[in-house]
């Protein structure tokens, strides 16, 4: 949650025969391993510009039995972007941006909202504490490669959610996520001059075919299934699939408020 806490698992790190490998799920879904596959490929050209979103409205599950839960204690903290890595672990994967990759952050500028959404909601349960977490919070991230990356962090409005949701601009192609859970993401080539679904690319049905547990029997276990199993490759071949050095900066939108 800040960089004392970083360097305090970097340092336990050194000194432990232990394996470290962050748990996010969402480097494992197939619509982006199908997006990795595309970009990898050169499919939309070069990437300048990436869009990530993470929409759920959480707030049911800020309090229980007229208490806040610890989400709840989070929102009247002042976290700001407590969450940024489902977002920033796959387009990390999709850019090659990390400790082994030829990319790296430059800089991160944060922004909130007010509260409004959240101050609604406390008081009409009853709850009396200051809200203090914006109701969303925006990242803008450049590289040191030219890549602008947009972050938004919304756990609070009152919309419907949008889970996975991204936009990649390339100089030949875009690929855009639904705008809401259940509508279909979508590609674009500039060659073709055509919108398809990503759905019915040869990418996403790669993926499809070659993924290790069932999707249809399985559902969303199947990517935390592919998580644990890349865990335990990563105890078996003393390699982390998800480093610490990946970890802290996939986290790093969190300590990182206003500053560049």
């Amino acid at each position: 949650m800040n960089e004392n806490e970083a360097d305090l698992l970097k340092n336990a790190l050194k000194g432990s025969s232990a394996i470290y490998m962050m748990a996010e799920n969402y480097v494992y879904i197939p619509e982006n391993l199908a997006i990795q596959k595309i970009i990898k490929a050169g499919k939309v050209g070069e990437i300048i510009f990436v869009e990530g979103m993470y929409i759920h409205d959480c707030k049911e599950l800020f309090m229980k039995d007229g208490k806040l839960t610890w989400r709840g204690e989070w929102n009247t903290d002042n976290i700001k972007y407590h969450y940024p890595t489902h977002s920033l672990g796959p387009i990390c994967r999709w850019l090659d941006i990390g400790a082994d990759g030829p990319d790296y952050f430059d800089k991160i500028v944060n922004y909130g909202t007010k509260s409004s959404s959240l101050i609604e909601y406390f008081k009409e349960n009853n709850i009396n504490e200051k809200a203090t977490q914006p109701d969303i919070v925006f990242s803008i991230i450049t590289t040191k490669k030219g890549v602008v990356i947009h972050l938004r962090y919304d756990t609070k409005t009152n919309r419907p959610s949008l889970k996975n949701g991204f936009e990649i601009q390339g100089t030949r192609g875009w690929i855009k996520s639904g705008r809401y859970d259940g509508e279909e993401p979508v590609v674009y080539y500039a060659s073709k001059k055509k919108i398809i679904p990503l759905y019915e690319t040869e990418e996403y049905k790669d993926v499809v075919e070659k993924f290790l547990f069932d999707l249809k029997k399985y559902g969303k276990l199947a990517v935390t299934f592919m998580m644990f199993n890349d865990f335990l490759n990563s105890l078996r071949t003393r390699k982390s699939a998800i480093p610490l050095e990946d970890a802290i900066l996939w986290s790093s939108p969190i300590w990182s408020w206003n500053r560049q």
